[in-house]
């Protein structure tokens, strides 16, 4: 499944998001990630 996530954080929450969503996706910009996930993944 492609998914495409956008996120807008407070400032000092931005890294642990980045971190979370680096290990199973693309980063593309600077709050934007895009990859192909399975759907278990999606529930961790």
């Amino acid at each position: 499944m492609f998914v495409l996530i956008v996120y807008d954080v407070p400032a000092d929450r931005t890294r642990i998001y980045r971190k979370l969503l680096r290990t199973r996706l693309e980063h593309i910009q600077q709050s934007v990630f895009y990859g192909d996930v399975t759907p278990g993944q999606l529930v961790d």
